[in-house]
């Protein structure tokens, strides 16, 4: 993301440089255009690291979750791999 940021510094300069440089009515509509898509666009970036951020944290939270659900499972009855003898000793 930070690169993505980065490179809206430059379409910033570009765009403040031509403030006042559009003589005509037409420049400056499609100079006010070129602002708000400017904007639309930082706005979407930051939600889309929100977004990442959040699906850090809930992968974290995952990853966490299944780390306890595992340590648990050591506790868990398997009827199918029960025995009530020692198989390693043959019956007499």
């Amino acid at each position: 993301m930070a690169p993505a940021l980065a490179s809206n510094t430059s379409d910033q300069r570009y765009a403040s440089l031509a403030i006042g440089a559009l003589p005509l009515a037409q420049g400056a509509w499609d100079q006010n255009s070129q602002a708000r898509s400017n904007n639309g666009a930082l706005w979407n970036q930051l939600i889309m690291a929100g977004l990442l951020t959040t699906q850090l944290v809930n992968q974290r939270n995952v990853n966490v979750t299944g780390g306890s659900s595992y340590a648990a499972n050591i506790f868990s009855f398997d009827p199918a791999r029960a025995t009530f003898v020692d198989p390693r000793v043959s019956p007499q």
